[in-house]
């Protein structure tokens, strides 16, 4: 998918890269593939800016970044956002396009794999294919 429409309104595309083909995404450079976008996102306690050199090595063809993200000889093209996290949702959603109609999300203390199970088994009974992902593990219609 060409970089450019992978981003959409979602991060700006530098124009000299508008038509590069991206072949996955991820915010792990250790997952990084030839042709991939690494999204490198500040996290809790590792910056993933740090991971940058690794993820080219690996065959990153552009990176995403905060526009605030501080980022030194970089040797692919930098896509930047205000928001990389939201950005790289959104580009994943583009991406992988494979995507539920409606989506449950169950928080709290106590109860979240009952809630999750019933939920699941409420839309089978109504005729629709569902599945849940929780501390059972996945349980798909099939």
């Amino acid at each position: 998918m060409l970089l450019s429409s992978l981003a959409g309104q979602a991060a700006t595309v530098p124009s000299e890269a508008a038509d590069i083909d991206v072949a996955g995404l991820t915010a792990d450079s250790r997952a990084v593939q030839p042709g991939w976008l690494f999204a490198a996102l500040s996290g809790a306690k590792v910056d993933g800016a740090r991971f940058v050199a690794q993820a080219v090595a690996n065959g990153a063809v552009a990176i995403l970044a905060g526009n605030d993200t501080a980022l030194s000889n970089v040797s692919i093209p930098v896509v930047r956002s205000d928001d990389p996290r939201r950005a790289l949702a959104l580009m994943a959603a583009q991406f992988y396009q494979l995507q539920p109609p409606v989506a449950v999300a169950i928080t709290g203390t106590n109860g979240k794999t009952s809630v999750a199970e019933f939920t699941r088994q409420i839309f089978a009974h109504l005729g629709r294919q569902a599945a849940s992902l929780g501390t059972i593990g996945i349980v798909k219609p099939d």
